[in-house]
């Protein structure tokens, strides 16, 4: 049985022709990593554009049949099935009711229905049982009252609706890894979370190779050595890449701000190589200057992967925050401040002053350039808000300029609000250039309306958050 540690994976490179199938699952940017490596070994570089076929969504009958189709140009042939919950599958359920209930909640009543026979079918029920027992039929938290499914279930009979043929995916792949596969064909898995008693792990272990990519969680002195060593080799491929160098003790600084965030560690080297453009060396001051304290203030790492429109990143911070018992309304509203000040930043940037800018320019050459026009921005913004409340007739106007000491322009609103320490602000111009200025009143109108439903609904708040990030991260639009 071949089952390994990531870490032990660079000595099976040379012998990975020898494996017709992997299984990588665990920390998501560790198997990415390990699955690089893995088709270097396998195909060369020039070739990978026609060598490798990603298969997504779970499909693995189009995975099978990929990996037993001979390529167009007779080289070796890498089919990956990735991010891959396959061994959830015949147990949780849970996913497949929630997008049931978000397409019920859409009025996609037939996808809703498909979604219900998908279910069913995995369950080994007929419509018709599952009417007569009402909800009673589901173990899911996730389908609320039952009412709804219900309703889904009535209308599957009388439009006759069938529930589809059942299949195992997890026995067919099995088997199929038992018959094996072409000669240079080869099939990878890539996956979160695996169930080693399975019988399609045991087989993959027995004919592929099984590469074991998590990382302790906890706090022991061995755990917290494991992390390190993962932390320092990601870093250390950062700084080859960059060609920049830590000064004592910074490694241990940005450890002891991020925590083991694989994620939120790798973003905040990237943001420390950007701040010192040239230089070689990265300082502890630089980073005081960079950032901020991400393991203490879990929230900001969801708001971050928003900005950046991360969706995973955005979801899986989202799932531990409600994990550790945060307050829906408060996840909202630390999301609504920073859409906010996308804003501000997209007003900038589609104005004449924002004209100085360009995502692409180093943040020696943003101080040099555009901080003054920033500034200027800023000024123009503080002149219109007083040239308004002159112009207003409302009683609040009429105190304002009865004491002009009092106005005061929001924090909010101001962009540069110190400029000697601008690089949050050329961060969050970086991040409003990837939106339009009306994806953002897009989003705001989506979290006022999730802001509703939490308070008002009794709809899962999860789902509604999910919703949110959907409509941010992928710009569904607003409905």
């Amino acid at each position: 049985m071949t089952d390994i540690n990531y870490s032990e994976l660079d000595s099976y490179l040379v012998k990975a022709g020898q494996f017709p199938v992997f299984l990588l699952y665990g920390e998501e940017l560790l198997y990415k990593t390990a699955l690089k490596k893995i088709t270097d070994a396998l195909i060369p570089e020039p070739e990978q554009d026609f060598g490798v076929e990603p298969v997504e969504g779970d499909d693995v009958y189009a995975a099978i049949e990929q990996v037993n189709t001979y390529s167009f140009t007779g080289g070796a042939k890498l089919v990956v099935l990735t991010d891959s919950k396959i061994f959830l599958s015949g147990k949780d359920h849970g996913d497949i009711i929630e997008k049931a209930k978000q397409a019920y909640d859409s009025s996609e009543v037939k996808k809703a229905a498909g979604l219900i026979l998908k279910l069913l079918s995995l369950k080994g029920i007929d419509p018709e049982s599952a009417s007569r027992k009402k909800a009673s039929w589901l173990d899911s938290s996730n389908a609320g009252n039952g009412a709804w499914i219900d309703e889904i279930i009535d209308y599957t009979l009388k439009n006759e609706l069938k529930p589809p043929s059942a299949k195992d995916p997890l026995v067919d792949l099995q088997k199929a890894v038992e018959r094996g596969f072409p000669e240079n064909h080869y099939l990878a898995v890539t996956a979160e979370s695996t169930h080693k008693q399975r019988k399609l792990y045991k087989t993959i272990a027995e004919k592929g190779l099984v590469v074991d990519c998590s990382v302790a969680s906890g706090t022991r002195l061995s755990d917290r050595k494991a992390q390190e060593s993962v932390l320092r080799e990601q870093a250390s491929i950062i700084l080859e890449k960059t060609r920049k160098k830590f000064a004592p003790r910074v490694f241990e600084e940005v450890y002891e701000l991020t925590g083991f965030h694989l994620r939120t560690f790798i973003g905040n080297l990237e943001k420390l190589v950007n701040y010192v453009g040239k230089r070689n060396t990265i300082t502890l001051e630089d980073v005081d200057a960079v950032l901020s304290k991400t393991r203490e203030d879990p929230v900001y790492v969801l708001t971050e992967a928003i900005e950046s429109r991360k969706l995973e990143d955005a979801l899986a911070s989202l799932e531990s925050l409600l994990s550790a018992q945060y307050f829906p309304l408060q996840i909202i509203s630390a999301a609504a401040n920073r859409i906010r000040r996308l804003i501000v930043a997209r007003s900038f940037l589609d104005s004449p002053e924002g004209r100085s800018f360009a995502p692409n320019m180093s943040y020696q050459q943003f101080q040099r350039e555009v901080v003054d026009h920033a500034a200027a921005f800023d000024k123009k913004v503080e002149t219109a808000l007083s040239e308004w409340a002159d112009d207003s007739d409302t009683e609040t106007s009429k105190k304002v300029k009865s004491n002009r000491k009092t106005i005061k322009t929001p924090d909010e609103l101001i962009l540069a609000k110190s400029p000697k320490n601008a690089y949050p602000v050329f961060m969050t111009l970086k991040k409003a250039a990837a939106f339009t200025e009306e994806e953002l009143l897009s989003a705001v109108l989506a979290l006022n309306q999730a802001d509703m439903q939490l308070k008002r609904s009794a709809h899962d708040p999860k789902m509604i958050l999910e919703n949110v990030i959907f409509t941010i991260c992928r710009n569904t639009g607003f409905n």
